[in-house]
């Protein structure tokens, strides 16, 4: 089964809901300021029940894409990793250029994405939902009788991956009345319930002089360390950087010296904090408090005169920022954004 919900029809026992639906769908946000009263219960709950979710946004009409980054910005901080994707809710009659400049949006963000329409407004989507990026899918509400039950003689517009058929279904699970949905069969259910879960960039080492580096981030944890220019961390998804870790200990061994390095961080409540005399083992950043990496200080006392230490920074809204070298600032402490990757390396001074 696969069911929408909200606050007006909640989950009421979690374990039949666990065993009785293939994913669940949630109301998170609609406007520029509102979010769903259930959106944090009904996360904490399909996260303890292993249970794949799905989070939309009801787009009133006009500024179609600030309500789209608004929606994004509260799912990011509040999902797991049972989280699935991102649905526009189009009913409000949004104009179909609105509506793509938002979805162009939030499938750049790099998860998967739904649209959800009304059958008869397929004459005002038509192109855009002819033309989806492989990311993202289209729902669409056809009831026909809506008695409960699905009626093959009112089926969705050809091209449909998931069909809602009623608002009128019946759960022991949902408190009242609830949206109930399939899959048309153009689309396997296991591409609706399989998380993409972060992955850091794609890039390539710049040179093999062997410095390594591994990030935490918000939801994910440490993802695997990386090394000499390669980026660690993530992009497009929002998620703060909390912690780092660096590891000079191949180039200090290539270099045959014990290369010095200090680090300055600046963290979110916190400010500066000094890392003297580092270690593979110094974890430049916090754990367990849920706070930003907003800038970083990559300090060598010792490094030889023939080469120069590079580092860079992405940012959340900003992207990503020149490059600095040894002793520079390279994000922004000053206007409290976070840094979201972090690549260093080494070059020989031409």
């Amino acid at each position: 089964m696969i069911v929408d919900v909200s606050h007006w029809k909640p989950v009421t026992n979690w374990q039949l809901a666990k065993k009785g639906c293939e994913f669940l769908i949630s109301k998170a946000t609609q406007g520029t300021n509102y979010i769903d009263t259930y959106i944090d219960t009904f996360i904490k709950n399909c996260e303890a029940n292993n249970i794949p979710y799905w989070l939309y946004t009801f787009l009133d009409k006009g500024n179609e894409i600030g309500q789209t980054k608004f929606f994004v910005e509260q799912v990011n901080k509040r999902v797991g990793k049972n989280f699935v994707g991102y649905i526009l809710d189009v009913e409000s009659k949004n104009s179909a250029t609105s509506v793509q400049e938002a979805l162009n949006y939030l499938t750049s963000l790099g998860r998967k994405c739904m649209i959800y329409t009304g059958y008869a407004d397929i004459s005002l989507y038509k192109k855009v939902v002819d033309n989806l990026p492989s990311n993202c899918k289209w729902w669409e509400a056809r009831y026909g009788k809506n008695n409960g039950q699905y009626n093959q003689a009112y089926p969705p517009h050809k091209g449909c991956d998931l069909h809602q058929y009623t608002s009128i279904g019946s759960l022991p699970y949902i408190t009242s009345n609830c949206d109930l949905n399939r899959l048309t069969g153009k689309t396997p259910l296991s591409w609706f319930t399989s998380s993409d879960h972060m992955k850091q960039p794609d890039s390539q080492p710049v040179n093999s002089f062997g410095i390594a580096y591994r990030a935490h981030c918000q939801t994910h944890g440490d993802f695997d360390a990386v090394r000499d220019g390669m980026w660690a961390g993530t992009m497009n998804y929002n998620k703060r950087c909390e912690n780092l870790l660096m590891d000079f200990r191949t180039l200090s061994k290539r270099l045959g010296i014990e290369l010095d390095i200090d680090v300055l961080a600046h963290i979110q409540k916190k400010g500066w904090v000094r890392y003297n005399h580092i270690n593979n083992n110094t974890r430049i950043g916090t754990a367990n408090e849920s706070l930003r990496l907003e800038d970083i200080i990559v300090i060598c006392h010792n490094l030889p005169e023939n080469l120069e230490l590079f580092y860079q920074a992405h940012v959340h809204h900003y992207g990503t920022l020149p490059k600095v070298k040894n002793g520079e600032s390279c994000a922004s402490q000053g206007m409290r954004i976070g840094i979201e990757a972090f690549r260093m390396w080494v070059e020989e001074k031409k």
